[in-house]
């Protein structure tokens, strides 16, 4: 149920400024479209905020994701699975370097954690973090002996997000 708040709440900040953007933008010049469309930016990044802020409990998914940006370097690696957590993340997570840095694992449940462990494997000394739900984990749960036996420190946040 807080999944579908969150994304309710992630529709109608982007959905005013979706119907914004297509009233608008036809009458401007390519210039006067782009300062437009940071305004635009900026309004949508003042309305996040305040949800990214949030102290409520349960945590909302804006402020999961901000807390995320925090532990992570620019150059560390999440990735995220299949649902709520790739939502939140496309939304919410600021990729602050070029390169492989935010992986979004579209598609069947729960491949994010194999993944998460290939690109540990990949990625040197970079840290790894993998979002995924109760449910996609239930798919590749095996996969904690794997990376236990090769040693490979990939860190997992399960969300209860049933």
């Amino acid at each position: 149920a807080a999944c579908y708040k969150t994304i309710e709440i992630s529709v109608k900040l982007g959905h005013k400024h979706i119907i914004t953007i297509d009233e608008q933008l036809n009458t401007k010049s390519t210039s006067d479209a782009r300062t437009h469309i940071a305004k635009i930016m900026n309004q949508w990044n003042e309305a996040a905020t305040a949800e990214m802020s949030s102290d409520a409990k349960p945590i909302t998914g804006h402020r999961l994701i901000q807390e995320i940006r925090k532990a992570l370097a620019a150059q560390d690696i999440l990735v995220t699975d299949t649902g709520c957590e790739t939502i939140w993340s496309s939304l919410f997570y600021e990729v602050l370097a070029s390169g492989r840095n935010y992986i979004c694992a579209s598609g069947s449940l729960g491949w994010s954690f194999p993944a998460a462990i290939g690109a540990k494997l990949a990625a040197g000394d970079r840290k790894v973090l993998n979002l995924i739900g109760d449910g996609g984990i239930g798919y590749h749960i095996g996969e904690f002996e794997t990376a236990v036996r090769y040693n490979i420190p990939v860190v997992v946040v399960i969300l209860n997000n049933m």
